[in-house]
């Protein structure tokens, strides 16, 4: 649960992580030294999923105690409430040996909130193709039944019903056929790194197998 005290951005503006722009909602950036240079940029985006979010405009999600924009609502991450992992992340300078055990979506909230990304991504510029792949590692490195039972606790919970339908709906219209959109998408963003028709026959029988075992 986050508190009040303190401030998102007061925490991260003592870090050195300031918004991107004057006008940003839940969008953060840092200067960093790194192999690319001394002052490598690196974002942070604070998001809240759109249904446990306080706020009633269109984007800021106005959490209690925090400057309004400093977080911003989003469709689609409901299902990291539900489906959790836990795993210890590691500093990846050397001489550092601070570890932390965190807190991360799971594979089913993944493939929720990259097949909503591509929905909203349909009707803009910003192509989700990258997206796309993503959805075709998901289903190509779990076991579908883990993948299954992980889809099946989302669909039990009120916080996450919704979106979790939402997202099998699309991974039926994308990935459910060879020649679906999806494919096509996660085909052009590998390029040329894996052979276009194990993609294609792949995600077409992965996505079915995971359709019809949650049927």
């Amino acid at each position: 649960m986050l508190g009040e005290i303190p401030p998102l951005e007061r925490a991260l503006l003592d870090a050195g992580v300031v918004p991107k722009k004057t006008d940003s909602v839940g969008v953060w950036i840092t200067h960093r030294e790194s192999s690319h240079g001394p002052k490598t940029a690196f974002a942070v985006d604070l998001l809240v999923p759109e249904n446990v979010s306080p706020g009633k405009g269109r984007r800021a999600a106005r959490l209690a105690g925090h400057d309004p924009r400093a977080a911003r609502k989003v469709v689609g991450l409901e299902g990291a409430l539900v489906d959790v992992d836990r795993t210890k992340l590691g500093a990846l300078a050397e001489g550092d040996e601070r570890v932390f055990e965190v807190q991360i979506a799971g594979p089913a909230a993944l493939l929720v909130a990259k097949l909503l990304k591509i929905r909203d991504r349909r009707e803009t510029t910003r192509h989700g193709d990258e997206d796309a792949l993503d959805v075709a590692r998901l289903l190509r490195g779990m076991e579908t039944a883990d993948l299954a039972e992980r889809m099946r606790r989302l669909l039990a919970d009120t916080r996450s019903e919704a979106v979790a339908r939402k997202a099998l709906d699309l991974l039926d219209a994308l990935f459910g056929r060879r020649a679906a959109e999806g494919i096509e998408m996660a085909i052009r963003s590998a390029g040329g790194l894996v052979d276009a028709d194990e993609i294609a026959v792949s995600c077409e029988l992965l996505a079915r197998e995971l359709l019809d075992a949650l049927r």
